[in-house]
């Protein structure tokens, strides 16, 4: 299966338990053939390179048996200010599969709970009043938080809804730039 991921036998790798998630982390064994240390970046190395081996920060779920397929990365993760952890990425891509939503951006940073940026496919909602618009998003959002803990869930009043003028910042890839959007927002 080509968006799974197994490892060889042999390989110096493992997946390791994530507090408060159902994903596991890629950690590469430590060895000649990784690298020590990030160039110039103490704080990095300290984060990743650890006794037990090198901390990809990428998330996997067991599929099926030996099988693994990527679930976000470790710095999706981010904690409330009572330290629930929450995967914002996914969140992001549950909204977006909505055709009405065009972008998504959670924020946590140690707020009490999660702030939604959108921005809507104004397209798919043309001929809409605002508060029609508002209300069609909000929509969105309960069938989301259904299946969300409760400290994950997005309240309406934590919701940024973006003009069809204005737009999240973006990478050359097209992912977001977490920590503008957080200066942003914040």
């Amino acid at each position: 299966d080509p968006n799974t991921l197994r490892l060889i036998p042999g390989m110096n790798a493992r997946f390791v338990p994530v507090e408060g998630l159902e994903a596991r982390e890629l950690v590469l064994a430590n060895s000649p053939t990784t690298t020590a240390e990030y160039l110039k970046n103490p704080e990095a190395t300290a984060e990743t390179f650890r006794e037990d081996g090198f901390h990809t920060g990428d998330l996997f779920i067991e599929v099926r048996p030996g099988r693994y397929a990527f679930a976000g990365r470790t710095d999706d993760v981010d904690k409330t200010s009572k330290a629930e952890k929450i995967n914002k990425l996914d969140i992001e891509r549950d909204l977006e599969k909505d055709p009405i939503v065009q972008r998504a951006a959670v924020i946590v940073s140690q707020r009490p709970r999660p702030a939604l940026i959108v921005k809507p496919a104004y397209e798919m909602l043309q001929g809409k009043q605002w508060a029609e618009i508002e209300d069609a998003l909000w929509k969105v959002v309960e069938k989301v938080n259904a299946e969300l803990p409760r400290f994950s869930q997005i309240r309406r009043d934590h919701i940024i809804i973006l003009s069809s003028h204005e737009t999240l910042p973006l990478s050359p890839k097209q992912s977001l730039i977490r920590p503008l959007v957080e200066r942003m927002y914040a």
